[in-house]
């Protein structure tokens, strides 16, 4: 599975679900293949996915979620690809309002492995701005898809369109799983700051 970590982007639902490039079964317990027809489809769904790539300004930013993603998967086996697609899509919200003028709490869940990934992924954007990684991208001169990007807010938006898109193609369109059986007891960690990433600063460390 560590052949995954050089990868840019597609990392984090590969880890937390168990993927792997070179799946290893006991001559036992190997699964029956799967009809022609449905390998086919898999295969044309993964080549239409894989020519849709995001745009290489995001690659920075989506590899530094992901990595947030794949370390709290380590910590909690458990976590489920809808659990992460759930994370991503209340980022996704919370920014939306951000940057309609809406002063919000940023989100946070009562389930301890959510809130460990919640909390991962806003120091991870918070490290971002403090380094100042995405600036480049926020001034106005990228526009994709006619729009020009003035502010950080959109540029989270769109990231975390494309990882949870990542999330559920992986989801229906499976190369094979593993079922993860370990939990953690830790409590989740307080946030460490009191600042919105994208309120008052342009947001870990680059690839």
């Amino acid at each position: 599975m560590e052949v995954f970590m050089e990868q840019r982007t597609y990392l984090a639902f590969l880890i937390t679900s168990g993927h792997s490039p070179q799946p290893t079964f006991k001559p036992s317990t190997a699964p029956a293949a799967p009809p022609y027809y449905i390998v086919a489809a898999k295969r044309k769904a993964l080549t239409e996915k894989l020519a849709n790539m995001p745009a290489n300004q995001l690659y920075s930013l989506l590899f530094s979620i992901e990595q947030a993603t794949v370390a709290i998967a380590r910590k909690h086996t458990r976590l489920t690809d809808k659990e992460v697609e759930a994370v991503y899509l209340s980022y996704r919200d919370y920014f939306k309002a951000v940057r309609s003028g809406k002063d919000l709490e940023p989100p946070t869940s009562t389930i301890s492995m959510k809130d460990d990934l919640f909390n991962e992924i806003w120091e991870v954007l918070l490290m971002r701005e403090d380094n100042g990684y995405d600036e480049q991208f926020c001034d106005g001169s990228w526009s994709p898809g006619g729009t020009p990007i003035t502010s950080v807010e959109q540029l989270y938006i769109m990231a975390f369109n494309e990882v949870r898109k990542s999330v559920r193609f992986w989801r229906l369109v499976p190369i094979c799983s593993t079922t993860s059986t370990a939990t953690s007891t830790r409590s989740p960690p307080k946030k460490s700051s009191n600042s919105s990433p994208g309120a008052s600063k342009r947001l870990v460390t680059p690839p």
